[in-house]
């Protein structure tokens, strides 16, 4: 049982730095690129159905 926890929330941590990296590179490519907005809105809410 710990086992999966450990695996749960490591993949939680993964999804939280990835949904960071996503809103940083939203932000620089926000001007250039507004097709980036889709990825952006879609890896907050897997990451939070995930948890």
């Amino acid at each position: 049982m710990k086992k999966i926890v450990l695996e749960n929330l490591l993949i939680k941590k993964i999804l939280d730095n990835s949904v960071r990296i996503v809103k940083q590179q939203y932000m620089l490519t926000t001007k250039s690129r507004p097709s980036q907005k889709k990825t952006a809105i879609i890896h907050p809410e897997s990451a939070t159905i995930t948890k």
